[in-house]
């Protein structure tokens, strides 16, 4: 049964972001919208099924070590408008067995899961993806990359360490 994660175990920020979008006959407006950034995340669980959105705003990004050194996850499912996973956000998490990188996700920063030994399968579903230095780096039981139609830009060291290097 997949649950989500208790609310109270998520601390965030609420970020205002601006940015042009195109809308019919190529005229561009300007969008300003409130999203979250999760900064810490304290549970015990198992399996972290992260909410899509808190407080009616959107969880655009997983911030900097904000599961770091959690030794209980085994599984994660992101939220479906998650941007970007930033430094060490999972780093020593060393149950992660497996997570599912949504299609909305851009960015993957620099040690995002370094060293999360168990992780055997890692999905990823975007046309275009930037994976940073290092990101899964130390992830010695890593089996299996899922990339269907992803396109990815691959800095140095992203697989070092694992199977795949």
């Amino acid at each position: 049964m997949q649950k989500i994660i208790n609310q109270n175990l998520i601390s965030y920020k609420t970020v205002l972001r601006t940015y042009n979008e195109t809308i019919s006959d190529n005229k561009e407006v300007l969008v300003r919208q409130k999203e979250i950034i999760i900064t810490d995340v304290k549970t015990t669980q198992k399996n972290i099924f992260l909410p899509d959105e808190i407080d009616g705003c959107p969880i655009s990004d997983i911030g900097d070590s904000a599961f770091e050194n959690n030794d209980s996850i085994e599984h994660v499912t992101l939220p479906k408008q998650l941007k970007n996973i930033r430094k060490n956000a999972f780093k020593n998490c060393k149950n992660l067995k497996t997570i599912d990188i949504t299609a909305s996700v851009n960015l993957i920063e620099d040690s995002s899961f370094i060293n999360c030994t168990s992780l055997k399968e890692v999905s990823l579903f975007n046309d275009v993806l930037v994976i940073f230095d290092k990101a899964f780096d130390e992830c010695t039981q890593l089996e299996k990359i899922n990339m269907p139609g992803t396109s990815c830009l691959l800095n140095k060291d992203v697989f070092d360490n694992t199977a795949f290097y």
